[in-house]
């Protein structure tokens, strides 16, 4: 119990910390390499909430132990501080290490000092299988690939290690977290007595594959096959040894089927190494009632496991006497326990160790009662026996029993970017995810808020197999940065414009706060535009910074009129406004404050007028009302008042600032002249000529032809 409060502990110490960690899988795990000599590991494990890559590698722990796999992507967008992911590793033994980035920076890291791919076996049938009486120095395996899971739960005064972690007899509770070298001090849980000759197996296994292997014991001493078939009916069992005593219900098998449940789904098995008969050589059972008992025994494992799981059967019967004369030996079941491996329809089902010929006689000392049990005298002789028979089993196309893969936790943003584990992989049709505590519980398979913190859960299959997620820490989601907005022109603008305002920098979709949910939006209105983004979990982003819009009023339209023969004009001067004059559509080039408009030609002509907004835009009027303008008949200049009586007003199509003017008397005598300084209202003062008909005269500065007009001055 200390064990397991200390690895608790270790474990909410790290989550606490907010450090990396490795849920799963657990350290000498094990997984059952395939016929490739490969496994694909599940990696499941807790890190910041704002690593945004998590990457894995397996390293040999000596050289030639395996092959070396170099950082490799685990996890391309962990989220929740959680990440997880699959890879395929070559038989071996590994330190696995991990580490997460952000922005492409290390944050953390953290290993596993041993993880494998290898073989695993499950144990079962009787005492020779199970182990007898503990020795207070058990012979432990030599190489540090050969592992068991360091646990018990069956009666502890026979089984006096003080490194298991005891779960009380009967438990069920077998915990993925206590595997160990299989030491001298260790116990080959759940139901090892002894280490007995398995280490020696390991030894032999692991030279000649090497890979590292594992060992999960259910044997169970002094039992009779029919307490394991019974058992596994679920019916009640009488003790072979005292048969007013039934055992304990659903036992022995129960400590199998849990077997297969707990590590069977989570590591896989090479195979089933069954080991039993001596109790039913002293039952004398028949060749017939064994070999019955037995295919009904291996069929139900198999319904169980939901896979053909492989079977490797001794020849084991002998009991009693301490030498060949008074031994108990059953030719009858050793042939059952090989008729079952030529059995039509219940293939993969393989011939192992004929172990009544090995160590005989059996050593008569303490702790071996009975001359039943072997001693370390034939360890190696048993390691060899049971290697060659898997050897021969997986030439002859041996199989295995496959493991699940860690289910895939999809964590999306319910609302308020809650968090929702939306989907776990796998053909499971009910779980709950429950605090440590017990009192936080959310069913699994809905997509329900979890509340952020530590949980675990426990998954059911159709079949009804519990299949559980080991501890995990659910932390905030890292939700989006917050998007940006690029106007494509200035935000504040005219009443007959529009900005365009587009959102960078998000994910996958957008919503703004006017409700649009494009990635841009046309504005025409003064407001104050926000936007956020949603990621692919579904996770809403804080809002971007905001951009402001004003709108500006365009400035009245002129009203445009002729203010003379050859201008126009556009009203009275306005502060601030500046004028544009256009000629059939095109605009002239003018000065922009020319409110009025030397016309040269004839044709449609209108103006615009503009305001410069102080810190704002130059808004521009729509186009005045048109003017159809002709030009005046003749060579271009104009003279008015004619008859004039003492002013007379000068215009022409041409430029005549500069110009130069005579006016003539009928006589050619030269009456007046001078330069031209103003092209719109040229005064020349006539009061002081006598009434009479007048030749006007004027060159402009930049015409090629003489001007020439008539003028009277009458003063009547």
């Amino acid at each position: 119990m200390r064990v397991l409060i200390l690895c608790i502990g270790i474990l909410l110490a790290h989550l606490a910390n907010a450090q990396m960690f490795v849920a799963y899988p657990r350290n000498r795990q094990i997984f059952q390499r395939n016929e490739f000599n490969q496994a694909s590991i599940s990696v499941l494990g807790n890190c910041s909430e704002l690593a945004d890559k998590v990457q894995v590698t397996f390293i040999p722990v000596k050289e030639g132990q395996g092959k070396l796999i170099d950082w490799t992507l685990l996890d391309a967008n962990p989220n929740a501080g959680i990440f997880q992911g699959k890879i395929d590793v070559s038989g071996g033994w590994y330190r696995m290490k991990v580490r997460s980035f952000l922005n492409n920076k290390i944050i953390d890291s953290t290993e596993l000092n041993r993880v494998g791919v290898g073989e695993n076996f499950l144990i079962a049938g009787q005492s020779n299988a199970q182990g007898t009486f503990r020795l207070p120095v058990e012979i432990g395996a030599e190489d540090d690939r050969v592992n068991c899971s360091n646990f018990y739960a069956h009666f502890p005064e026979l089984n006096v290690s003080y490194t298991h972690f005891y779960i009380g007899n009967f438990s069920m509770n077998y915990p993925l977290s206590t595997f160990s070298q299989m030491s001298s001090f260790s116990t080959i849980g759940p139901n090892g007595l002894s280490l007995h000759y398995w280490p020696a197996v390991g030894d032999t296994l692991v030279k000649r594959y090497n890979v590292p292997v594992c060992f999960i014991n259910t044997g169970w001493g002094g039992s009779s096959i029919r307490n394991w078939v019974e058992s596994a009916r679920g019916v009640p069992s009488p003790n072979p040894w005292d048969p007013t005593q039934n055992y304990e219900l659903y036992f022995p098998y129960k400590s199998f089927t849990r077997s297969l449940e707990i590590f069977g789904q989570k590591m896989g098995f090479r195979a089933v190494l069954w080991h039993q008969g001596e109790t039913d050589a002293r039952q004398e059972m028949s060749q017939e009632t064994y070999f019955n008992y037995l295919v009904e025994l291996i069929s139900k494992s198999r319904k169980d496991a939901n896979q053909d799981i492989p079977w490797i059967v001794a020849q084991a019967t002998r009991g009693g006497g301490c030498d060949s004369t008074e031994a108990v030996l059953s030719p009858e079941i050793r042939a059952a326990q090989k008729q079952v491996t030529v059995t039509p329809n219940l293939p993969q089902v393989f011939e192992g160790p004929n172990t009544d010929d090995i160590e005989v006689p059996r050593n008569p000392s303490l702790p071996y009662y009975g001359c039943v049990h072997f001693s370390p005298v034939g360890f190696p002789t048993l390691g060899a026996a049971w290697f060659k028979s898997i050897d021969d089993a997986i030439a002859k196309g041996m199989k295995y029993l496959t493991y699940r893969d860690m289910p895939r936790l999809e964590a999306s943003c319910g609302p308020d970017n809650s968090l929702v584990i939306k989907k776990i992989t796998g053909d499971f049709v009910r779980g709950d995810w429950t605090d440590l505590d017990g009192v936080v519980s959310v069913n699994a398979k809905s997509n329900n808020n979890v509340p952020y913190g530590i949980y675990q859960s426990i998954l059911y299959d159709s079949l009804g197999r519990e299949f559980s997620i080991p501890i995990i820490e659910f932390k905030k989601l890292r939700l989006p940065q917050a998007p940006s907005i690029l106007a494509n022109s200035d935000t504040l603008f005219c009443a007959n414009a529009s900005v365009k305002l587009v959102a960078t920098g998000g994910k996958v979709s957008y919503v703004w706060n006017n409700g649009s949910t494009s990635q841009e939006i046309s504005v025409s209105k003064t407001g104050l535009f926000k936007v956020k983004t949603y990621d692919e979990l579904g996770c809403l982003s804080p809002e971007s910074k905001s951009v402001t819009t004003q709108v500006f009023p365009l400035p009245a339209n002129p009203q445009i009129s002729t203010m003379s023969p050859f201008y126009l004009t556009s009203g009275p001067r306005m502060t601030g406004i500046s004028y544009s004059w256009f000629l059939n559509g095109n605009e002239l080039p003018v000065a922009s404050d020319a409110i009025n408009l030397h016309v040269k030609e004839s044709g449609i002509y209108q103006a615009k007028v503009s305001y410069v907004y102080p810190k704002g835009p130059t808004c521009t009027s729509d186009f005045s009302n048109q003017i159809n303008y002709e030009l005046p008949a003749g060579n271009g200049l104009v003279a008015y008042p004619n008859p004039a009586s003492k002013e007379l007003f000068i215009q022409s199509k041409y430029d005549l600032v500069g110009a130069k003017y005579v006016l003539y008397g009928l006589d050619g005598r030269e009456m007046l002249q001078g330069t031209i300084d103003n092209s719109i209202a040229f005064v020349i003062n006539v009061s002081g000529l006598s009434p009479a008909i007048y030749k006007l005269t004027i060159l402009p500065k930049n015409g090629t032809d003489m001007l020439y007009k008539t003028i009277i001055v009458d003063y009547r």
